[in-house]
């Protein structure tokens, strides 16, 4: 990817901006499969459009609380296993937006 994109991209800023980002790093530098990029990148999407929705203002007023609710309203539809999934996804999203600090707390990367 040329330089001058990505820094067009830095320059940007809410949800469309995090997930091109988010798309490059897991194609290019985590190297995953396709199949896998789509499936994590339309978790992302969910979740950021959710956010958005919510009228957090920017991702440093994220809190697990608002993980919880997203995962609350998630889990009815899902069986255990697809619910299990939808948290790893969410996690890697999650430690994401931390390295790249556009999270204020380290709590997205416990566990990790």
């Amino acid at each position: 990817m040329a330089t001058s994109y990505r820094a067009y991209l830095r320059g940007r800023c809410g949800p469309n901006a995090i997930c091109d980002e988010y798309e490059i790093r897991l194609r290019e530098e985590r190297g995953l499969a396709c199949s896998s990029v789509a499936t994590l990148m339309w978790e992302a999407r969910n979740f950021l459009a959710w956010q958005t929705g919510g009228g957090i203002d920017g991702w440093t007023g994220l809190s697990s609380s608002d993980v919880d609710r997203y995962m609350d309203l998630r889990a009815p539809k899902l069986t255990r296993c697809s619910l299990k999934d939808t948290a790893e996804r969410l996690r890697l999203l999650l430690r994401y937006l931390h390295i790249t600090s556009q999270v204020a707390s380290r709590w997205t990367c416990q566990g990790t």
